[in-house]
């Protein structure tokens, strides 16, 4: 089962997307991989995810195509909730403008 994250601002790169310019409650990570259950000897099973795949995408108002990663190369995407990081990671970005909503769709695959 994938675990599923908010954010609400995010900087990709060198370029900042503030709360403000994100479309509210659009800012969403998954994050899958494979899970393992550990029992102790004492007992107690542990619950472990080893991430293998993160994809994040979100809504910003205004034309933020310049969020886009040059072909086959990965920017560095830190995400936040408030001030708070959430997941940091290192991701293809593609980032779409939709003219006649005014808003940029933005799409990021990771490792």
């Amino acid at each position: 089962m994938a675990t599923i994250l908010p954010f609400n601002n995010v900087v990709i790169g060198t370029l900042t997307v503030p709360v403000g310019e994100m479309v509210r409650g659009s800012g969403q990570i998954t994050v899958t991989g494979e899970d393992q259950v550990v029992t102790t000897a004492d007992g107690l099973m542990h619950y472990r995810r080893n991430a293998v795949e993160r994809e994040a995408e979100f809504k910003c108002y205004g034309n933020y195509t310049a969020l886009n990663s040059d072909a086959g190369n990965g920017v560095t995407c830190v995400m936040k909730l408030n001030t708070e990081t959430v997941i940091s990671f290192t991701g293809i970005v593609s980032a779409v403008y939709k003219q006649e909503d005014r808003i940029t769709e933005v799409s990021i695959d990771g490792e």
